[in-house]
Order: structure tokens, then sequence, then C-alpha cells
């Protein structure tokens, strides 16, 4: 879907090798995201719905990120009209097809939200629910460099892993909808 090519190659000798440490957000690597988010885009037709919540999975980081209330969580934004994407069922087109577009990104903090960064419409808002004993603002990084809107709700630590009472949930949703 990004038409970038794949040299793949089962090993290799170098008699020099220089690596770049390529951190930190810049002009640069926002100009690089930018045409994979218009290659995306290019790729895929936007899904009808403008707000996205995206579940975690279990195939990720063994780093414990169970919402134990999170059947409350989606049915709550499902009431509110948000497509659930689930990265463990769908493929990468049909994730990237839901979130293309979209206004609003939920979900709990972990690598899956980066579909955000690359599918989330211009001037997006993506909030992150946050366990409480892992707190990482990773995404943050990205949705700065790219003028996308972020925010974040801690939840609390329970004998199951975390939650995030719903009535948190909604005050910040209402504030990053209003954005």
């Amino acid at each position: 879907m990004l038409d970038i090519a794949e040299n793949r190659i089962d090993s290799g000798h170098f008699e020099q090798l220089l690596i770049f440490d390529d951190v930190g957000q810049n002009p640069y690597k926002r100009q690089r995201y930018l045409e994979l988010r218009s290659r995306l885009r290019s790729a895929v037709s936007p899904c009808e719905t403008r707000q996205v919540y995206i579940k975690r999975g279990v195939k990720g980081a063994k780093a414990s990120r169970s919402l134990s209330n999170a059947w409350e969580i989606e049915n709550y934004l499902i009431s509110q009209g948000f497509c659930v994407v689930d990265p463990d069922r769908q493929t990468a087109r049909e994730i990237a097809e839901a979130v293309a577009g979209a206004r609003l990104v939920v979900g709990i903090e972990g690598s899956h939200m980066l579909h955000a960064i690359y599918s989330a419409g211009d001037g997006a808002s993506v909030c992150v629910l946050q366990p409480p004993n892992r707190f990482t603002n990773v995404i943050k990084d990205y949705t700065d460099c790219l003028g996308l809107h972020y925010g974040f709700t801690v939840g609390t630590e329970s004998a199951d892993g975390f939650f995030v009472p719903l009535d948190g949930m909604k005050r910040i949703l209402d504030r990053m909808s209003a954005l």
C-alpha cells in the first residue's frame, strides 16, 4: 500500500557500515511521514466512520496492558458511532481503510496506535488510554510532528490489568471532539 520496494537478503558482509541514529522528530521526518500518509491515502478507500477505536489485541508485546473494563469502553464507543478495529483479526488494508480519514482515534497505549498516525485525517485527534504502571508518551511525539491533536487518560490498577473510568474517558473525548 505504501509502494515501498522490498530488498530482502539472507546474509551480507560489509567492509564499512554507517548507522544513523534517526531519533527525535524533525522537519525531514515530518516530510517522510507526510509522504507515507499520502501514499496510504491514495491506496485505500476511507471508511465512512469518522471515529475509530483500535483494540490492542494479544499478539503484541508481553507487557500487560489489559483493560479490565474493555467491554464497557467498547460498548460505549460503539454506541457513540465508533468503528472498532481489531488488528488481530483484520488485514493491514482493512485496518488502513477503517482508520483512513478518521477525526478521532482511541485506543490503549501501544504500537498498534501508529495506524492512526499514518491513516487518520489531517488535524485528527488521538486519545490514548494509559495503564497507570507503564506510562509512555511516544505517540505524542508523532502527533506533534504531524500537527495532530493528542490526549490521554490514565487508568487505575486493577487485579487483572487496569481500569479506565467511563466518566473520565467521556470528559477527555468531549474535549477532543471539540478541537
